[in-house]
């Protein structure tokens, strides 16, 4: 398995989506469980979704939900993990 599949998975929207990003990326998942083990796989989705480089927008669109939602997901996340408000979310979920 590889990045191109995990990208063409992401786009689709597909259910599998996450479950094949954590075998590509195990270290990701796994440093991300250890900051929030309450994260739940929705959650999860969306930080795999960020760490692939996917802007809010984009994201809302492949999960087929709103723009709100997503940014709310986010908020909710960022509380969890601390993450900083002056930090960039994106970039911190990169550098995991």
């Amino acid at each position: 398995m590889d990045v191109k599949l995990v990208l063409k998975l992401a786009t689709e929207g597909h259910p599998s989506f996450y479950s094949i990003f954590k075998k590509v990326y195990p270290e990701f998942n796994s440093k991300l469980r250890s900051l929030a083990p309450s994260l739940n796989p929705e959650d999860m989705a969306v930080c795999a979704y960020t760490r692939l480089g996917f802007r809010t927008l984009q994201i809302a669109y492949y999960r087929k939900t709103t723009i709100r939602a997503i940014e709310s997901r986010k908020y909710r996340i960022r509380k969890r993990i601390n993450i900083p408000k002056q930090e960039d979310f994106m970039k911190h979920i990169s550098e995991l």
